[in-house]
């Protein structure tokens, strides 16, 4: 829940643990089996697109997707491809395969894009001779970014014939991405709240800042306090009051990094204790705890958690841990609580680390 850090009435937001049964206010709004996992878990990884029952890509003369010799010995082919997207093309890799009867296979690559016309031929890549590293590599260039194309890679042993296709896999080339815009520096007692708009196909986006800096471009010392967030902003704390800093921004991707960096300056200075309370916080009931998320507050470099079995915030339990500020949504947990209790939960925003 949230409150006022200036003596105003909490507001009370009530909670119930039974192991996903939710209480706010007066009203039940879901009751379900207990969790088996975290909401802080890895989400699984996405499908590769591509048909699993793809038998190789379309080559004229040739049927099915045999690879054998003719007497019937198995020919062995790469088991996976690594794809990484790059501005126009695929980058592939692929482990080096064992000789067969002494013959050290090289490699044809061959790609299809998913606006190709129905039974029209697929187009050869490149023919890759492998090198001293246990990675092959080849690269699949002129391609059309933000279209897929699937690729397969099979083993040549010469005389012996080929091996099988490799099992299908897809991959959408990217462009660079742009450089950040709207770089907004908010400063709070020890700290800078930095923000910038999303920029489209970035990844993460690299943060560099320092004390007394100026230009266009970080210097090299800051690459040792460099920042690389997935979201569109950043708290810097334990910074020093009365200090200017100057911030860099740029976006990521596998193609590469934007052109420029956006710059911006700000001087972190002690502003008494926040008049802010932070904005009513989600709360997901977990086994024996509490998890809350909320909005940074600007210029809130650190919040307090509070917990009670009833609506009174003068007896409520604080959170030993203070929870740092982070951009642009807060995320803690309340632990040790007991299943099936009714609970009040506040957040406060402060400016010190051991109290609010």
């Amino acid at each position: 829940m949230y409150i006022s850090s200036i003596g105003k009435r909490p507001f009370g937001l009530r909670v119930v643990l039974f192991g996903a049964a939710l209480v706010f206010g007066a009203v039940l709004f879901s009751a379900c089996p207990p969790e088996t996992g975290s909401i802080y878990d890895d989400p699984p990884p996405p499908t590769i697109p591509g048909d699993p029952d793809d038998t190789g890509p379309t080559i004229p003369g040739e049927s099915g997707n045999s690879g054998f010799t003719d007497d019937g010995i198995t020919l062995p082919a790469p088991r996976s491809i690594q794809v990484t997207a790059k501005n126009q093309s695929l980058v592939l890799q692929w482990t080096k395969i064992a000789p067969a009867q002494g013959i050290i296979p090289t490699f044809e690559v061959w790609y299809e894009s998913s606006t190709k016309p129905a039974g029209d031929p697929s187009t050869k890549g490149e023919d890759v001779t492998p090198g001293n590293s246990n990675l092959v590599v080849s690269t699949i260039t002129g391609l059309t970014n933000g279209i897929s194309y699937k690729v397969w890679v099979r083993a040549i042993y010469g005389s012996l014939g080929h091996s099988k296709f490799s099992p299908v896999e897809a991959g959408i080339p990217i462009p660079l991405p742009a450089t950040p815009e709207t770089l907004t520096v908010t400063p709070g007692e020890a700290m800078l709240q930095i923000t910038w708009a999303v920029v489209p196909h970035a990844f993460t986006y690299e943060v560099y800042y320092k004390a007394g800096g100026s230009g266009g471009t970080p210097p090299a010392d800051t690459a040792e306090t460099m920042k690389t967030v997935s979201d569109p902003g950043i708290v810097l704390l334990s910074l020093s009051n009365n200090t200017n800093y100057r911030v860099w921004v740029r976006a990521l991707n596998t193609a590469g990094n934007s052109p420029d960096y956006s710059a911006n300056t700000g001087t972190p200075a002690a502003t008494g204790i926040p008049t802010t309370a932070p904005g009513k916080p989600t709360v997901v009931p977990r086994d024996g705890k509490l998890a809350l998320t909320w909005n940074q507050v600007p210029g809130v470099p650190y919040y307090k958690l509070y917990w009670n079995t009833a609506d009174n915030f003068a007896t409520a339990t604080p959170v030993t841990e203070t929870i740092p500020a982070k951009a642009p949504a807060v995320s803690a947990e309340i632990p040790d609580l007991s299943n099936g209790t009714l609970y009040y939960v506040w957040v406060t925003s402060t400016t010190r680390l051991t109290a609010a």
